[in-house]
């Protein structure tokens, strides 16, 4: 297993590899000086109890289960790749603001909660999601896309934008 108790933070790309263990960041990850990236090449699960900066090499995670419990926020043209096998989990009352696409893959279902925005960048799930409350999903005023290849549920509100950009279920 891999553990960050504290902030971990520097301008460059930080890349883990944990196989079938666990990476849990149970602080900050990016506070005060923003990562340029993070790469995660495989874990079982993978936890983010604190906020997440992160610049333009972006954040990529492949792992089985995946919990957001707090904001992730990018810029220069960071994307969120997460290809997880298992639930990916986005906590209630968090917000992603990125400055780059998001994308969900990896053929595990997703449970979200909060908001999610990017700056005219595509966001596409291509899994199950499930409403835990109601959301907000927004590309901006350019054309960034929002899909979703398979079913989305759950008894809340889904408010979608996507400027020049195209819905599609």
């Amino acid at each position: 297993d891999i553990v960050f108790a504290s902030n971990v933070q520097g301008g460059y790309l930080l890349s883990l590899t944990a196989g079938t263990g666990a990476i849990s960041f149970q602080n900050t990850l990016g506070g005060g000086i923003p990562l340029s990236g993070l790469n995660v090449g495989s874990a079982a699960s993978l936890t983010f109890d604190g906020a997440v900066f992160a610049d333009d090499e972006g954040i990529d995670l492949t792992a089985g289960a995946v919990t957001f419990n707090a904001d992730v926020t990018t810029t220069s043209g960071g994307a969120v790749v997460v290809t997880n096998s298992e639930l990916l989990t986005k906590a209630d009352d968090t917000l992603f603001v990125l400055d780059g696409s998001f994308v969900q893959d990896g053929g595990g279902a997703v449970s979200f909660g909060g908001s999610l925005s990017t700056s005219n960048d595509s966001i596409s799930f291509a899994d199950e999601v499930s409403l835990t409350q109601d959301v907000v999903l927004d590309t901006g005023s350019g054309a960034g896309d929002i899909v979703f290849a398979s079913n989305v549920q759950g008894g809340y509100l889904l408010s979608l934008t996507a400027g020049t950009g195209a819905i599609s279920f």
